[in-house]
């Protein structure tokens, strides 16, 4: 493919069309592991390396979005971990928030 996101605010809606494709694809009779989809469909591997080494109840999600407030909405910068079928509800919860709980030891006050 050698066509180029122009705007960085269609990354998001790219990955999760790629993620899509990709979960189509049946991999272990390409004689690869069910999860392999996993480790290719959401940023292309590299945070999954990071999450495979320290697992998910040490990593939190964050962004710097206020850098690139320009180019795209906070929605957008967080949309493919929260669209996305190839993290467990499980995972997704600690990326998102949990682990950040137990590591701080702090809860959001309820309104």
């Amino acid at each position: 493919m050698s066509e180029k996101i122009e705007e960085p605010s269609h990354a998001a809606e790219f990955a999760v069309r790629l993620q899509q494709t990709l979960c189509e694809i049946d991999w272990p009779a390409l004689g690869l592991a069910e999860e392999t989809g996993a480790r290719v469909a959401l940023h292309t591997g590299p945070l999954f390396r990071i999450f495979d080494a320290f697992g998910f109840d040490r990593c939190m999600w964050g962004t710097d979005w206020t850098r690139a407030v320009g180019l795209l909405t906070y929605e957008q910068g967080v949309q493919a971990f929260r669209v996305t079928d190839r993290l467990s509800d499980s995972d997704r919860a600690l990326l998102m928030g949990d682990t950040l709980q137990r590591v701080y030891n702090w809860a959001p006050s309820q309104a």
